[in-house]
Order: structure tokens, then C-alpha cells, then sequence
């Protein structure tokens, strides 16, 4: 089996080359979305409405009623378990469970989902919490077919109601949630509702604090600014990393010596981060649900 990194072309005459940005170091801190939404209002009322926002929320009648309206049993066939989403006075829940021959349950397990994840566009997973604890549930709903089925990777292996939630995952589809030292899914509550500014514009304190003496920003401005990161002014290479600190779906990523899952932030390079590789050389024929930076690659826009 051979480990072939993900490399793309860098076009970048200098990829290394000084940025002149100074909200890259460690120490610099995250702000959260309503400190950016007190200057740039009309541009956070947008993104408010985006997938990306909506990456993450609170269960509730108004993100479900339409996926939990549908027929809602699948059947893990190779287990012979099955499963139901189903709604109990506007709380939600899954079930698992063991038929015998004449239709009586002899098993039967419940979850109550805690979040959604996803925006709905292409389709949502359920996670339930307990005491902080993470994990995904076995029913997700695409919404492109319109039905339910197995989450993404149980028709291979069911871990049923185990599947923990690293911060790896729970990073990209979440901003900043903290994660709890030591544990594998446990975080601090409450968790944060979506994907926020800085994910893509880095941390916020010393563009805040410029812009709290300077006075409102002018958002139709294009002027540079050295203490927030504008992707549209980064060299090719690190503009694209912004993207793909999520949207690379590699078989590993191992993070280099002294990293966390966290600790990149947009303007570097994330190759100085983690090394992403494949098991196996790509397969034009076969693209996953999530190998975005791989369809990428593959378009007629990047070749």
C-alpha cells in the first residue's frame, strides 16, 4: 500500500515570504461573531442565512420538522438492528432496535439528539450529548433523496450509538467549541451555534480593538489590513488552505510534532500544520460525500 500526500501546485512565487499580518500568533484571541457583527452588519446578516452558519444548532421544530415528516426506519441488514428518528412534544429522538420472528422488540435503545449538524442542503447528522460527551447517531437524512438512511461509513462498520466526535470533527463543523484536555469527545458547555467569521478571517482581538479607536469600518472598503486575514489577498497556496483546514478528507492526517487540531489559523500553511495522506492513488470514478478538495482537483476550473 503506498501513502501519497495530498499536494497541490504552489503557484505562489514565494510561499514563505513574510505576510504582514499580525493576528496569526498564538496568543492573539478569538473574539466570536458579535464583535465583527457590531461594524460589518449587513455582511453578517448574509452569512447568517449561509450553509456555513447553519453548520451547527441546537436541535429544534424548525431545523427538523421536515426530515422527521417523512418515513423514517432503516434496517442495518448485515446486524439486523433497525432504527426510527421519531418526535415527542418537540424533543427528538433515535431508536435502535431487535425484532423476533413475530415482530415483538427484544431490544430497544433511545437517544435524545442534541444537535443537528449540517445546513440541510445536502443532508444532516444528529448528535446526542451527555455531560459534555459527544457522539454521532446512527440515522442521518439526505436530503437530496429526500429519505433517511445510515450515517456516512455505518453500512461498513456500526459503532451504533459509540461513535465518538473528536475535535477534529467537531471543530470544522463548529467554531472554536472547547475541547476538553485529555478526553476524546468531551467538550465544555454551552457548545457555539455554527460556523463563525474567524474561521476564515482569523482571530479578531487586534483587528477589534484598531478598529473600537479608529471608529465603524467601511465594509465596501478594500483597503488591506494587517491585523484581520482577507483570503482574497493571500498567496494562492494559503488562500486555498483556509478552505482546506476542513474540505481535505484525507485516509490520515497526522498533525507535525507539537500541533493541535486547533492550532491553525488562516494565513499559514497547513502543511506546517499536519500531513494529509492517501492509502491509495485517487480514483477520478469514485469522489466520497465529503472529498471536496478532491472534487476540487478533479473540475475543469483547477485543470
Amino acid at each position: 500500500v503506498t501513502a501519497v500526500f495530498f499536494a497541490v501546485k504552489r503557484r505562489s512565487a514565494d510561499p514563505d515570504a513574510k505576510l504582514g499580518l499580525f493576528n496569526l500568533g498564538k496568543n492573539v484571541a478569538y473574539v466570536g461573531n458579535e464583535a465583527c457583527r457590531t461594524c460589518h452588519p449587513n455582511i453578517a446578516a448574509t452569512f447568517d442565512r449561509s450553509g456555513m452558519a447553519r453548520s451547527w444548532s441546537p436541535a429544534s421544530v424548525e431545523r427538523l420538522s421536515e426530515s422527521h415528516a417523512q418515513p423514517n426506519e432503516v434496517t442495518d441488514q448485515k446486524r439486523n438492528f433497525h432504527y426510527r428518528a421519531f418526535e415527542v412534544s418537540g424533543f427528538f429522538f433515535q431508536e435502535e432496535y431487535r425484532p423476533d420472528a413475530s415482530g415483538e422488540k427484544v431490544h430497544s435503545l433511545e437517544r435524545p439528539v442534541s444537535y443537528v449538524v449540517g445546513s440541510g442542503t445536502r443532508g444532516l447528522s444528529f448528535v446526542a450529548q451527555h455531560n459534555g460527551f459527544l457522539t454521532l447517531l446512527p440515522l442521518g437524512w439526505y436530503s437530496e433523496a429526500a429519505q433517511w438512511d445510515l450515517s456516512p461509513g455505518y453500512q461498513r462498520h456500526n459503532p451504533r450509538f459509540e461513535r465518538v466526535l473528536p475535535i477534529e470533527c467537531v471543530g470544522c463543523h463548529n467554531s472554536f467549541p472547547k475541547h476538553v484536555a485529555g478526553s476524546r469527545n468531551r467538550y465544555e458547555l454551552p457548545l457555539p451555534t455554527g460556523i463563525g467569521c474567524e474561521q476564515c478571517h482569523g482571530p479578531g482581538e487586534l483587528h477589534v480593538a484598531k478598529q473600537s479607536q479608529m471608529g465603524p469600518a467601511d465594509e465596501s472598503s478594500g483597503a488591506g489590513d494587517s491585523t484581520i486575514v482577507n483570503p482574497a489577498r493571500l498567496p494562492i497556496d494559503r488562500r486555498d488552505d483556509v478552505c482546506l483546514q476542513c474540505h481535505l478528507i484525507s485516509d490520515v492526517a497526522v498533525l507535525s510534532p507539537g500541533k493541535a487540531w486547533t492550532d491553525f489559523r488562516p494565513g499559514q500553511r497547513l502543511r506546517d500544520m499536519r500531513n494529509d495522506l492517501f492509502l491509495q492513488q485517487e480514483d477520478p470514478t469514485r469522489v466520497g460525500f465529503s472529498s471536496h478538495a478532491t472534487r476540487m482537483r478533479l473540475s475543469r476550473c483547477w485543470t
